[in-house]
This record gives C-alpha cells, sequence and structure tokens, in this order.
C-alpha cells in the first residue's frame, strides 16, 4: 500500500475541518473524516493533543499577563491550568485573583480563586489543589 497516496486521496475526499461536525450520516467527525463515535482517539492522540494545547495555553499567558515572566514557576503553571479549562479570555476576568498573583500576594490569590464560580464548577479537589498550588509560591 502506498500510505503518502492514501493519505492523499483522503486528504482531498474528505476535506480538512478544524471543528467537530456532523457528517452525512449524522456522525460526530473532526479533520479528515475522523469519526469520533466509533474510533474516537487513542490516548497517544489524546496526549499529543493536550501537550499542542498546554504549549497554546501557555503562549496566551506570556502574551496577556506582563507579569508572566516575574512569577514562580509553579504560579505559571496555575495560569496555564486554568488559561486551559477555561480559555485566556475568561481567565482574564479573575481580575482579584491575577491582581494578587502580580503583587505576589499568594495566599489571597489561593483564597480569591476559591471564591470563583469556577471553583464551584470545577469542584473541591481540582479548585484547592490549584489554589493550594498558588498559596505555597510564597513558602
Amino acid at each position: 500500500m502506498n500510505t503518502y497516496l492514501v493519505q492523499e486521496i483522503l486528504k482531498e475526499d474528505e476535506g480538512y475541518r478544524q471543528m467537530m461536525y456532523l457528517d452525512t450520516m449524522g456522525i460526530p467527525t473532526i479533520g479528515y473524516g475522523r469519526n469520533l463515535r466509533d474510533r474516537g482517539v487513542t490516548q497517544e492522540e489524546a496526549t499529543y493533543l493536550l501537550s499542542n494545547d498546554i504549549a497554546a495555553s501557555e503562549q496566551d499567558c506570556e502574551r496577556n499577563f506582563a507579569f508572566w515572566w516575574t512569577i514562580p514557576s509553579a504560579a505559571q503553571d496555575v495560569l496555564v491550568c486554568l488559561a486551559f479549562n477555561m480559555g485566556i479570555s475568561k481567565l482574564q476576568e479573575f481580575h482579584k485573583t491575577l491582581a494578587h498573583i502580580e503583587k505576589g500576594e499568594w495566599q489571597e490569590a489561593g483564597n480569591q480563586l476559591l471564591q470563583s464560580r469556577w471553583a464551584h464548577q470545577v469542584g473541591v479537589h481540582r479548585s484547592h489543589r490549584m489554589a493550594d498550588m498558588l498559596r505555597n509560591c510564597g513558602a
């Protein structure tokens, strides 16, 4: 089999779609005709996508937070996780949390994060882990 030829034929026939769509049979599909209902993605593919998404979230943070290079890496990790989870525009609405991060007020940054609607949406384990990571930046 000529993998390259088959790939080029399928690219032409299927066409590329960045976002999920329903194919002619109503099956959720993405990319070059990837059947998400029956085939899904492998763990390896999901890990690759996650790595790309983390890199994009980090770039969003670098571009949008002037204080990015002045904060500890643990605080950067929290911001990247939050940007990944909710998107950079929503994260930018966390004015109080971000102000405390910028000032290095780690206890209050963690407290403010826990007072957000996000904290209730994602649950105790995730929200407390992120808040604790911020609080430990001052330790």
